[in-house]
């Protein structure tokens, strides 16, 4: 790697932002059902140990969001979205012009077994 960066001291670290935060909930209904979700806040990042501002990423926030039934004591059906708005964010940058984006809207479900 480029170790030629000279003097980085009080800049952020590389995919680090200043402030993050995440809001989540849920609830449990008595026939089984729970329901819940989060909102996730992250700051902005750098994509260089330099922090310069062309290879900045912008803030953003996602929302989730998960239920889950249980068909038996044991046995469970879970279902999720992230990122419910499908919003377009990136993680890195580079020079290039080269842009990683964050994981857009996904969806799934899975069953549980406890034993």
């Amino acid at each position: 790697g480029d170790v030629s960066a000279g003097d980085v001291s009080g800049n952020r670290f590389v995919g680090a932002p200043e402030f993050s935060a995440t809001l989540g909930a849920d609830y449990d209904f008595l026939n089984g059902l729970s329901i819940g979700g989060d909102i996730v806040y992250t700051g902005s990042t750098f994509s260089d140990i330099e922090n310069n501002p062309a290879f900045e990423n912008d803030d953003y926030f996602l929302v989730n969001l998960r239920a889950q039934y249980d068909i038996t004591e044991n046995v469970s059906l879970n279902v999720f979205v992230n990122n419910l708005f499908d919003e377009f964010y990136t993680i890195s940058r580079t020079e290039g012009r080269d842009t990683t984006a964050g994981d857009p809207r996904t969806f799934g479900f899975f069953v549980s077994s406890y034993f």
